[in-house]
């Protein structure tokens, strides 16, 4: 027969169901007071201020509920989880694999572990766990949903979307899903289906989590200029895909042409030795044609690779004022507005007084003052201002 606690337990599920977490913090703390030691509410505690955002306070329990039961998996999931939304990746991955060990055949752990490896930008283990994942449950939403991103980050845009069609046809109206279809979406270049499921998340809830940020993005990024750049950026850096996920900017260019021709050009270098060392050593002529050609494939590889470096920076500073006028339109726009940030807004129209106010003033001071080259100057001071300001937009 049910204990008091049981019932009254039941029905805290069923306010956590509903989202409505104040009653059920309440109706726990009360059962805590007479029982600090009963797992089950606290484990319930966990969800709660889980889902009330207590992040903080929900992994404190959790630690606490760990201590009372270390032998179940479900309280390893709740901590891992936790510590997932506090960005805590590696304890987060000691808890889940420990709940993996005691059960195995919970899709819903390999979903975490995904996530622990999408947020370090490690997106093929992150896809492997959400395929064993679904492997043990093929409709389980948040695996499909963590399948979905993984795909969308490297670049497999058909099997991303045959995913995400899936997940739909499972939880149309699933607020979570809507949202992170909408960021993989944005991933995939695909701003306007983006903006479709974004808004679909905010109707349905119109508070959810950062949905109304994300739409904002992608918004400012249906623009051409937007859309091109982000282009160029994802051809020139699907080798590394999760760093330039991390560091999103043009710097990454830069870096990633040092290292590589810094590697490129010692190899280079010791082909260069034995090809023009070749006929003094008696090396066959086979070996004399296989080095030659990896030497001048290196050499070749390397201009290639900056050349593309070149352009992509060219690409930024010559559209640069475009990018930063296109800010300006859609933060300051009327209908868009509400979509952004305070800072955000301040930002636009810092930008809207350099585009305007900076090229006004140097026309006007070069016919005043009859000296072209004060006006080149200025324009030249706005224009690298607008680069600067457009390789923040980049991160926004």
């Amino acid at each position: 027969m049910p204990t008091p606690t049981d019932i009254l337990l039941k029905r805290v599920e069923v306010l956590i169901d509903q989202e409505r977490y104040d009653l059920a913090e309440k109706e726990l703390r009360k059962l805590l007071a007479e029982n600090p030691e009963h797992a089950d509410v606290v484990a319930n505690l966990v969800r709660t201020l889980t889902g009330a955002a207590k992040n903080t306070e929900a992994r404190e329990w959790a630690l606490k509920l760990l201590a009372l039961d270390p032998n179940r998996a479900y309280f390893y999931y709740l901590a891992a989880f936790v510590e997932v939304r506090l960005r805590l990746f590696d304890e987060a991955e000691t808890h889940i694999r420990r709940a993996i060990a005691l059960e195995p055949e919970w899709a819903m752990n390999f979903e975490v572990l995904s996530r622990v490896y999408q947020h370090r930008g490690k997106y093929q283990e992150g896809l492997a766990f959400a395929n064993e994942g679904l492997r043990l449950d093929p409709d389980h939403i948040d695996c499909l949903d963590a399948r979905a991103f993984s795909l969308a980050m490297l670049g497999r845009k058909d099997e991303a979307r045959h995913t995400i069609e899936h997940a739909l046809s499972l939880e149309p109206e699933n607020p979570y899903l809507r949202r992170d279809i909408g960021v993989a979406f944005s991933h995939l270049g695909d701003y306007h289906s983006a903006e479709t499921h974004l808004r679909e998340t905010l109707r349905l809830d119109p508070t959810y989590g950062d949905a109304q940020t994300q739409l904002g993005k992608a918004i400012r990024q249906k623009q051409w200029v937007f859309s091109l750049s982000e282009v160029m950026k994802n051809k020139l850096t699907q080798r590394d895909a999760a760093f330039v996920n991390e560091t999103a900017d043009a710097y990454y260019k830069l870096f990633a042409s040092v290292r590589l021709v810094s590697l490129l050009v010692f190899v280079g270098l010791a082909c260069n030795y034995f090809v023009f060392s070749a006929p003094d050593l008696s090396v066959p002529k086979v070996v004399y044609l296989i080095t030659s050609g990896l030497f001048a494939f290196v050499h070749m590889l390397t201009l290639w690779h900056l050349l593309c470096c070149c352009v992509y920076f060219l690409f930024r500073i010559v559209t640069a004022p475009l990018l930063v006028a296109g800010n300006v339109a859609t933060v300051l726009h009327p209908k868009h507005k509400h979509l952004f940030t305070p800072e955000e807004h301040k930002i636009a129209r810092n930008q809207r007084v350099v585009l305007i106010l900076f090229p006004l003033l140097s026309i006007v001071y070069g016919i005043m003052l009859r000296d072209p080259l004060f006006t080149i100057g200025l324009l030249a001071v706005t224009w690298a201002v607008c680069v600067v300001a457009s390789l923040r937009l980049q991160k926004l």
